[in-house]
């Protein structure tokens, strides 16, 4: 697997998902709305997200945000 798709829960437009942590809030590039993506994925994608984050840390890769159709939330936008 290269990729989790997700749909926005909102206005189900499609997101492909390479690298983020699993905590994050995504923002989709469609409809804007944003969304708690671990609220959203089946516990494949959980475990998938979770092995690629670790071996990003553990390897200082090219970081944990790479997305198609959305863009990551500061945490200090979230409310």
């Amino acid at each position: 697997m290269s990729a989790i798709r997700l749909s926005c829960p909102h206005c189900k437009a499609l997101i492909g998902i390479k690298r983020v942590d699993l905590g994050v809030t995504l923002r989709c590039g469609s409809c804007r709305q944003a969304f708690c993506l671990n609220k959203h994925l089946d516990s494949n994608s959980r475990k998938w997200l979770s092995q690629m984050a670790a071996r990003d840390y553990l390897t200082l890769g090219d970081g944990l945000y790479q997305l198609e159709g959305a863009t990551v939330v500061a945490s200090a936008e979230n409310e």
